[in-house]
C-alpha cells in the first residue's frame, strides 16, 4: 500500500506546476525544541519549584526559524535570536548555563549551496560572532517506505546514523539516529541546518538534542532574488571552532560544578 502511495505521489509531481517551473522558491517556517533533560541534582526543591524551572527551560528552547529556498540554494537562521534568550535563561537558571551553552549551538544561520557543495554557518560564542565555511558533509540517509501527512504534504521517513556519511569510516552503532520526514513535492535537498541529501525537503527533524517542526509553507513561483551567506564574523576553520568550543564547555562546566560545590572561581 505504502508502495502505492509513493508512485501515486511521483504521477502527481510530474504533472505539478510547480515542480516543472525553473524558479521554485519559497520559505518554510519552523518552530524547535531542544531536548532539555532536567537536572536537579543535590537541590532540595519542592515539586511547585521543579514545575516553574521545567516551564521557563522548556519556554527559553522554543525558537522560530525559517528556511528561504531556491532550487540550489538555502538560508535558514532564527526569528528571534536564540543567544539573548539563552543569556536570560542562564541568569535565572544558575547550573542549567552549560546545557543551555550547549543547545545554543544548535542555532545560528546556515547558508547552503547544493550545486556547489559549499556551506557557510554564522555562529556565536558569548556574543562573538564566527563564520564557518566548508563543505557540505554527505549524509548517507537510509530511506524508508514509512509515511504520514504533515500539514497537506505526504512525507516520507529516512534514518541516518549520526556518525556516518559517505565520506567517513566510522561505524558506530550506538550513535544515536537523527529522523527526517521529507516531501517530495517540494523536491528541493533542502532542509534545517546541515542536513540534506534527500530528494524533497525536511518538513520535521528529530536530532540528538532538537526537534524541528514544520509550522508554515509558502511556495513563490517566481523570481525573488538571490540568497546570499552570512558575511559577518570572524572566519574560522571548522576544526578551530570545534576546538574552541569544546574549551568553552569545559570551562563552562567547571565554573558551574565549583558554584554547586562551593568552590572558588
Amino acid at each position: 500500500m505504502k508502495y502505492v502511495i509513493y508512485i501515486v505521489s511521483l504521477t502527481i509531481l510530474a504533472f505539478s506546476p510547480s515542480v516543472l517551473s525553473q524558479d521554485l522558491q519559497g520559505k518554510i517556517y519552523y518552530v524547535s525544541k531542544s531536548k532539555v533533560n532536567t537536572d536537579f541534582g543535590q537541590r532540595q526543591l519542592s515539586e511547585a519549584q521543579k514545575a516553574r524551572i521545567k516551564t521557563r527551560q522548556n519556554e527559553a528552547s522554543t525558537k522560530s526559524h525559517v528556511l528561504v529556498f531556491n532550487n540550489n540554494e538555502s538560508l535558514f537562521s532564527e526569528e528571534v535570536k536564540a543567544s539573548q534568550n539563552v543569556a536570560q535563561n542562564s541568569s535565572r537558571s544558575g547550573g542549567g548555563g552549560f546545557r543551555q551553552f550547549l543547545f545554543s549551538q544548535n542555532y545560528g544561520t546556515y547558508y547552503l549551496n547544493t550545486d556547489t557543495k559549499l556551506y557557510v554557518a554564522q555562529k556565536e560564542i558569548y556574543g562573538k560572532q564566527f563564520l564557518i565555511q566548508d563543505t557540505l558533509p554527505e549524509l548517507n540517509w537510509q530511506r524508508t517506505d514509512e509515511v504520514k501527512t504533515i500539514g497537506k504534504y505526504l512525507c516520507f521517513k529516512a534514518i541516518l546514523n549520526a556518525s556516518k556519511s559517505k565520506d567517513s569510516t566510522n561505524t558506530n552503532n550506538n550513535a544515536p539516529l537523527i529522523t527526517a520526514w521529507y516531501t517530495i513535492e517540494i523536491p528541493l535537498s533542502t532542509g534545517p541546518e546541515t542536513y540534506w541529501g534527500l530528494p524533497g525537503a525536511i518538513l520535521e527533524l528529530h536530532t540528538e538534542n532538537m526537534v524541528y517542526l514544520c509550522s508554515r509553507i509558502e511556495l513563490i513561483l517566481k523570481e525573488t532574488g538571490a540568497i546570499k551567506p552570512p558575511r559577518k564574523g570572524k572566519k574560522i576553520e571548522k576544526e578551530e571552532y570545534d576546538k574552541l568550543l569544546d574549551k568553552k564547555a569545559k570551562e563552562i562546566k567547571e565554573l558551574n560544578q565549583n558554584r554547586r560545590f562551593g568552590g572558588k572561581n
